[in-house]
């Protein structure tokens, strides 16, 4: 079985786009911290699964938008039993 783990969605802005995912899909904060000037770690997961984790990083090119929703690329790493 492929589970994904992490998956980074490049944002506009991180604290617009983490009030998002906290406040509107119910996640949790998993890491918040500094990278330097201007720029910081920041993941959010579901509260029901301790295993996804997105990686909110910030970006100014938008890939494609859905409603709301803006997207500026993506990445993903996953893992597999078999």
């Amino acid at each position: 079985m492929i589970r994904v783990m992490h998956m980074t969605i490049r944002v506009r802005n991180q604290e617009e786009d983490q009030l998002f995912y906290l406040e509107r899909l119910d996640f949790e904060k998993r890491a918040d911290f500094p990278l330097g000037p201007g720029r910081r770690w920041l993941k959010v997961g579901s509260k029901d699964d301790p295993v996804l984790e997105l990686v909110l990083q910030p970006s100014s090119q938008i890939l494609f938008q859905v409603g709301e929703i803006r997207i500026y690329s993506f990445a993903f790493f996953y893992s597999s039993t078999n």
